[in-house]
């Protein structure tokens, strides 16, 4: 109940925003701006998308491979955007779709649950961190600029400290076959706690899942890391694209920080992060001197992108019956085949 009542408040919250973003941008104003796009121009823009796409896919399927197993390509390719489409519509954005990964993987593809989820937890591991080290390049960027207070930048400073001591630690500890998670988990004495007891013994299995894959699948592992860092060029030329076709062009700084600032938006939990992505990029817009007429044009023109891989991963959902309904009603079945697997 409490949280229908939290996802309620911030949908609220985020029409909200989108409404007062809208009303001070202007219609007309967006409209001026929307009706420079080509053709052309937004056929790059969705081809730069569909090859991200490709990429996410080949990063999964290499992993897969380690496995021992061969999936179909494009099968592997409509489960990543049912992903997609699941996190986008739920408040879980970029984590919600994984269990429909593994789901996908177990039911339709017959991929022991085990290595289904080994799979699906490698992956994201990878998105997770190219994610991150692009937030702190977008952090980095930023403290050179004027626009920013002194205590955002104090913020920031302490930030980018934290998060890189975590990654040197995190690679340090998976690479010697040393728990990092779990080792915070014990210190924190989160292991403690009653309602998180069993927690311990899941994410200790997830680190030998992650110190396995970096110590016994070297050769996947050059290529997975490569395919990562294409990903994050493509998906910093994608922003650009989108910003390029309005008319407008924009420094490589610039964007970092628009990419970096943005998905932290989504840790907000409002599906698509509606009205909160709207406003998150009329600040940073506002930051980097952009018209906010701009930000919300080249917002609406990502929504048209998430709507269109949205579509394409709900009609393979529907189209192999995996409804809402009939995935929770499964949920049970499933934890119980997991556990009995020891994941």
């Amino acid at each position: 109940m409490k949280k229908i009542l939290f996802a309620i408040i911030f949908s609220l919250v985020g029409i909200g925003l989108f409404v007062t973003v809208i009303s001070h941008a202007g219609i007309q104003n967006i409209w001026e701006d929307l009706r420079v796009v080509s053709i052309s121009g937004l056929a790059l823009f969705f081809g730069i998308i569909f090859l991200v796409f490709i990429f996410f896919t080949w990063r999964w399927n290499i992993i897969l491979n380690t496995y021992g197993y061969k999936p179909n390509f494009w099968k592997l390719f409509l489960q990543r955007t049912s992903a997609y489409a699941i996190s986008y519509l739920t408040p879980a954005a970029h984590i919600g779709g994984e269990p429909t990964r593994i789901y996908f993987l177990n039911k339709e593809e017959n991929i022991r649950l085990r290595d289904a989820t080994a799979s699906v937890i490698i992956d994201k591991y990878f998105d997770i961190v190219t994610n991150t080290f692009l937030i702190l390049l977008a952090f980095i960027f930023a403290l050179t600029q004027d626009f920013l207070p002194t205590n955002t930048s104090l913020i920031l400073t302490i930030s980018i400290g934290v998060v890189f001591f975590i990654l040197i630690w995190f690679f340090w500890a998976v690479r010697n076959k040393q728990g990092t998670f779990s080792k915070i988990f014990r210190i924190l004495y989160l292991n403690k706690l009653q309602f998180l007891k069993g927690l311990e013994p899941r994410i200790v299995r997830v680190e030998k899942m992650l110190s396995d894959f970096f110590n016994h699948r070297r050769e996947a592992l050059f290529s997975v890391i490569s395919i990562s860092i294409l990903l994050g060029v493509l998906m910093v030329l994608e922003l650009w694209v989108g910003i390029y076709i309005l008319g407008y062009s924009v420094t490589f700084l610039q964007i970092i920080i628009i990419w970096g600032f943005g998905i932290l938006a989504y840790a907000i939990p409002v599906p698509g992060a509606f009205g909160v992505y709207e406003g998150v990029m009329a600040v940073i817009f506002s930051w980097l001197g952009l018209p906010l007429p701009l930000a919300i044009a080249f917002v609406l023109i990502l929504r048209l992108r998430d709507l269109t891989f949205t579509a394409i991963g709900a009609i393979y959902i529907l189209q192999h019956g995996l409804k809402v309904i009939g995935l929770f009603a499964e949920k049970k079945d499933f934890i119980n085949e997991a556990e009995s697997e020891g994941i």
